[in-house]
């Protein structure tokens, strides 16, 4: 009986803490890509080209 208690009482937390953590996955996808984007970006030169970096090109 304490135990069907106290699993209705905890079980719509966990519910809550599920959908917290499925929404921050749906969050932190774009944000990722924005940033994995952002790195691919800084690796290029204007032109698109990939920019040589150690070899005394500037």
């Amino acid at each position: 009986m304490f135990l069907g208690l106290a699993l209705r009482a905890v079980g719509p937390a966990l519910r809550a803490i599920g959908l917290v953590l499925r929404a921050g996955t749906y969050v932190a996808a774009p944000v990722a890509a924005v940033l994995a984007w952002g790195a691919i970006e800084n690796g290029l030169d204007r032109k698109g080209a990939p920019r040589e970096v150690g070899r005394g090109v500037h």
